[in-house]
């Protein structure tokens, strides 16, 4: 009994960080509610309930906490401008009946059943929109819920910028090698060594290794310019190509040369914190809240709100 008053205590105590000014940047209204409820109604234990919302959140947060050291000064977006138009995608009839299948895996007590379903849905991308929407409304199932919160955001950031940005997953030496250096690196180009690969990217899943010296992109030198290599050059090159672009890599390995072939991903949302990119992440954030607000938000739950307080 004891441990019991203790958790409500401990949930009593993250529901009211969780209402200061600070923190509501981490949650969304549902989890907040989630939150809410939870100790409201005195679900026991409370404390952990909590805790799931809050770790679910502060993953994205490090990604703005990065965005507020270089912020954009001023809004950008105009809330007239927020229109609908991505929920009037057309979608193919076998995705329309995938996805069918797919919300009840949402509710399956299987984790690798209900990730699966996640992962498919981020496949099918903004043309399943509509249907999440009108799902996320409908579903009496919390839990639910908060996964279509989240696939609806996935879904709709993919959509408005990471899907135009394809992401190998390395991180380069600073001084590319050249012909001079190593004879089998192509005339006129430069090598570029594999410092570091990158976890959950292209570039893991498909064997990329530190210490391989990437020489040619699809059968072509990668390029110098005349007045010298800049670090950000084939990265430049990778990302103006979309996600699931296949690309052929020939790379020096040890003393083999060997050709891999690709396909890239999108880059992490957690990477958009880097210089060049701020602006973009910030804009697209700013335009889901706004969206959210106009065309998803259920009016219910402005009741619902008002009746946990």
């Amino acid at each position: 009994m004891r441990r019991l008053r203790v958790l409500d205590a401990t949930s009593c105590l993250v529901l009211r960080v969780c209402h200061c000014s600070v923190s509501r940047v981490f949650l969304s209204p549902l989890q907040l509610r989630t939150v809410h409820r939870a100790v409201a109604h005195r679900i026991r234990p409370a404390a952990p309930l909590v805790l799931a919302c809050l770790v679910g959140a502060i993953h994205s947060q490090s990604a703005t906490a990065q965005l507020q050291r270089s912020p954009v000064i001023g809004s950008t977006v105009k809330p007239e401008s927020v229109t609908d138009e991505v929920l009037h995608l057309p979608l193919d009839q076998a995705d329309a009946r995938q996805i069918d299948l797919l919300l009840a895996e949402l509710g399956s007590a299987e984790f690798a059943r209900r990730k699966s379903a996640r992962n498919d849905f981020v496949r099918i991308g903004a043309p399943a929109l509509a249907k999440l929407r009108d799902a996320y409304r409908t579903s009496t199932d919390l839990d639910v819920r908060l996964s279509l919160e989240q696939i609806i955001r996935t879904v709709f950031l993919n959509h408005h910028l990471l899907d135009s940005n394809a992401f190998l997953g390395i991180s380069q030496r600073p001084l590319p090698v050249t012909n001079e250096n190593d004879p089998r690196v192509p005339r006129g180009g430069v090598g570029i060594v594999v410092a570091s690969v990158i976890p959950d990217t292209a570039a893991e899943q498909f064997g990329l290794q530190v210490g391989d010296m990437i020489v040619r992109l699809d059968g072509e030198p990668i390029s110098a310019r005349r007045r010298g290599f800049r670090q950000g050059d084939f990265g430049e090159s990778i990302r103006r190509r979309a996600p699931g672009t296949q690309v052929v890599l020939t790379l020096v390995r040890g003393r083999d040369t060997i050709e891999v072939e690709v396909a890239l991903g999108r880059r992490p949302e957690y990477l958009y914190g880097e210089r060049g990119f701020r602006a973009e992440l910030f804009e697209v954030r700013e335009r889901f809240a706004i969206w959210w607000d106009k065309f998803v938000r259920v009016p219910a739950d402005d009741a619902l709100d008002a009746s946990d307080r």
